[in-house]
């Protein structure tokens, strides 16, 4: 499906729920990890996370679903899991499904193989398989990509005890392994953790706590003790800040915007941009739940590492493209496995722009923007869900332009389109 904008986006007033998926999926592998009812309420319907209740209705002893977008899940014990007749499980596009669900395979009685779709089939998976290696798990990946297939075998969590556990390809590795160890060790472990995008770790570890894993952190070890785990918990999952990161830079080259329903307060990687409202002068305000962006005057250049938001790359390049001045990404390594190559994706969408935009040295990316833009030939997505949407706020603000394959949206955030059309601006979907 393509979109073809026909005039320019006149506001930013978002109410609606866009669900984080990050926290949906920890919230869904904790309820195999902890035996015990979990309700999980305000799940969003992204593909993703329709991919990881399908997972955990395989294992569940109980699924319920009740108020349209909310579950109560049971799981028993081990015994109860392994009840369904085949050893292939379908884990969609999801890169969390992909780096976590092997860990509590590993826990089981079969031999299973995980089966991916879309681009996380043709990913790279290398280094997880490495990082699977190096622990101890047992696992086959088809050159170096999915299939996998996870062998189970007994943990001797004692093992893990004053070992550091480092990934510089993705935080996802460490979270999988966090949640098994929280939820199933019977012994204290001390741990050093080494990793890019550390605050999607302190989601995870947020997440295990309400799940009632007993962590603590001393002089930069962290500590695991065995659970204290209750017969029921509830988990609400908050809206998603780098959905709404598509709307504040919206918000901040139309010149003001307001979005509901985010928490002031949240651990999600990507509130970061927030610092760089900061960075650049624009002023933002609270009123409990809801924030208001407005920006009064020029759109400064700015710097920004990529090492702990690279899912910002993409819109960030979009504000980049209005600011009156030069800006830097520094880091852009962590750009080239994910649903696409972003840089090379993002560098094709700005010479849909006219030439001589961008500068790439070693691993720094210099953006000059330029007064006006037009975009001479549709925008091509790769299929990356996060490209598309940054595609289409680009031609939100300009009032035309046309961007292909914009279906991949469903990965993340099903009901953008939606949303987009509350800024008044007008489209064909085609």
């Amino acid at each position: 499906m393509n979109i073809r904008f026909k005039a320019p986006a006149e506001q930013v007033m978002i109410s609606d729920s866009f669900s984080s998926k990050s926290y949906t999926q920890r919230a869904l592998m904790l309820s195999l990890l902890a035996e015990g009812t979990t309700k999980i309420l305000q799940i969003g319907q992204s593909a993703d996370e329709i991919a990881a209740q399908k997972i955990v209705h395989h294992f569940a002893q109980r699924f319920k679903r009740f108020n349209g977008n909310s579950l109560e899940i049971t799981y028993a014990n081990k015994q109860s899991t392994y009840l369904f007749d085949t050893t292939q499980l379908h884990i969609g596009e999801s890169g969390f499904l992909a780096r976590s669900l092997p860990f509590f395979l590993a826990l089981g009685y079969e031999n299973f193989e995980l089966i991916a779709e879309k681009t996380l089939k043709n990913r790279d998976m290398s280094d997880f398989g490495k990082f699977l290696e190096d622990f101890g798990f047992l696992c086959h990946f088809e050159a170096d990509k999915f299939p996998l297939t996870i062998y189970p075998k007994p943990i001797d969590f004692r093992s893990f005890h004053q070992k550091t556990i480092s990934s510089y390809a993705s935080s996802q590795y460490i979270s999988g392994l966090l949640m098994m160890l929280a939820m199933k060790t019977d012994v204290s472990l001390a741990l050093k953790i080494e990793s890019v995008s550390y605050p999607y770790i302190e989601m995870t570890l947020h997440m295990i706590s309400e799940f009632g894993g007993q962590m603590e952190t001393k002089d930069e070890v962290l500590w695991i003790h065995p659970p204290k785990l209750k017969s029921e918990r509830t988990v609400v999952i908050e809206n998603d800040w780098s959905s709404a990161s598509f709307w504040i830079v919206l918000s901040v080259v139309l010149g003001e915007g307001s979005l509901t329903g985010l928490n002031p307060n949240s651990l999600q990687s990507d509130k970061a941009i927030l610092n760089l409202l900061d960075q650049i002068s624009v002023k933002y305000l609270w009123d409990e739940t809801k924030l208001h962006i407005i920006r009064q005057g020029r759109i400064r250049g700015f710097e920004v590492s990529l090492k702990h938001n690279p899912d910002l790359f993409p819109i960030l390049v979009i504000l980049a493209l209005f600011a009156d001045e030069p800006s830097t990404f520094t880091e852009i390594y962590r750009l080239k496995n994910k649903e696409s190559d972003r840089l090379q994706a993002m560098c094709k969408l700005m010479d849909v722009l006219g030439q001589d935009l961008y500068l790439l040295k070693s691993e720094t990316l210099v953006i000059t923007p330029k007064e006006s833009y037009r975009i001479s030939r549709p925008i091509d997505t790769l299929n990356d869900h996060r490209i598309a949407m940054s595609a289409m706020i680009l031609c939100a603000k300009l009032g035309h332009g046309e961007v292909q394959g914009i279906e991949c949206i469903e990965k993340s955030y099903p009901e953008f389109i939606a949303h987009l059309s509350l800024t008044k601006t007008q489209f064909d979907l085609c």
